[in-house]
């Protein structure tokens, strides 16, 4: 049995506060690429995010199951925000 990770939603970018672009923007769930359930392998795409008309791929940084997906497509997602749970290789 492997380490429980949460996937969340990474902090900002430190340019976030200062360009005024996309920090007055919201995050909005565009893709959820997985299930409960399904394997994923290292840097797999999980979901896909907007914001200011960009995609933000969420990827996962480690292999193993996906336990838990805690979004929806057009959900509004915040900075630490968990999105999904994986249960990692042993």
């Amino acid at each position: 049995m492997g380490e429980i990770v949460e996937i969340k939603l990474s902090q900002f970018p430190e340019c976030w506060e200062t360009c005024g672009t996309c920090a007055s923007d919201d995050i909005e769930v565009a893709e959820v690429l997985v299930s409960v359930g399904d394997r994923v392998e290292l840097y797999a795409p999980l979901a896909v995010l907007e914001l200011a008309k960009i995609d933000w791929e969420i990827s996962a940084d480690q292999a193993g199951t996906v336990l838990g997906v805690f979004i929806n497509p057009g959900d509004l997602v915040d900075e630490g925000e968990v999105l999904m749970m994986i249960e990692t290789d042993s």
